[in-house]
């Protein structure tokens, strides 16, 4: 007797222990957007080679020939 009220009582346990709940899943309705991406950066520009511009013989320079960027 002990022994069919063990069984029953062990088959019932693995029963409801195999029984899992159901996944839930959170869904979220599509919209439309647009996509900006952004970086900010800290720190400084040093140049490669730097250039004086310096008059070879006193007095005020009137025109400069060349173009700012371009050797």
């Amino acid at each position: 007797m002990i022994f069919l009220g063990l069984s029953g009582w062990l088959g019932y346990y693995f029963y409801k222990k195999s029984k899992t709940d159901p996944v839930v899943y959170k869904t979220e309705k599509p919209f439309t957007t647009s996509i900006t991406k952004k970086t900010v950066a800290t720190g400084s520009i040093i140049p490669r080679r730097e250039v004086q511009i310096k008059s070879q013989v006193s007095g005020i320079v009137e025109e400069l020939y060349a173009e700012p960027g371009k050797l």
